[in-house]
């Protein structure tokens, strides 16, 4: 069971005053319950701040869950010399890495498939391999 504090106040002298509140279905949370549960394995999210009590579920991440990685799976291209595929940056797993031959001009690309109004970059830089 989810709650939320539902907007219907009585005014009384520049305060609000809850007249009531309601519960949000399963799998839901926040004001008007307009915020979905990204938990791994359909675990329950807090039903106030919608915290996982595990991990999110693949392709999610954030303190609640909200954060998606649009990225994930999606078609790549480069252009290196180096034998990395380009899918690597993009298979979720941040232990797995693209390189490049250093001191060479090259590049990497993600089709994300459609338009997308992006908020948020992360890029993991890991530690250079001395070939």
């Amino acid at each position: 069971m989810m709650l939320f504090i539902s907007k219907c106040f009585k005014e009384d002298k520049d305060k609000k005053s809850l007249l009531f509140s309601a519960r949000c279905p399963s799998g839901r949370f926040g004001n008007d319950c307009q915020l979905s549960c990204r938990c791994q394995a359909g675990e329950p999210c807090n039903e106030v701040t919608g915290v996982c009590p595990g991990n999110c579920s693949d392709g999610w991440s954030g303190p609640n869950c909200q954060r998606q990685n649009v990225a994930l799976g999606m078609p790549t291209e480069m252009k290196t010399t180096a034998w990395t595929k380009g899918s690597l940056a993009v298979d979720g797993d941040i232990k797995t890495c693209v390189t490049s031959s250093s001191n060479r001009t090259g590049w990497w690309r993600v089709d994300l498939l459609n338009s997308r109004l992006i908020y948020f970059i992360e890029i993991h830089l890991g530690e250079t391999i001395n070939t």
